[in-house]
């Protein structure tokens, strides 16, 4: 049984999320996309700290 994405295809899919973000602010010129970049930026940001803190008060 699957516990979840790999960290591998989450990481893409931000990737892909943030430059879907930036391109459509630059065709549009539209500060959407903008928004969508930065929060999806953030959104990894955070789960990155939560996933380091997590391990290592795990591995203590």
């Amino acid at each position: 049984m699957s516990r979840g994405p790999s960290r591998g295809a989450v990481r893409h899919a931000a990737l892909a999320l943030i430059l879907i973000g930036v391109a459509w602010h630059f065709w549009r010129g539209s500060p959407a996309g903008l928004v969508l970049a930065a929060t999806v930026l953030a959104a990894h940001g955070v789960a990155a700290a939560l996933g380091y803190w997590w391990l290592r008060r795990r591995l203590r």
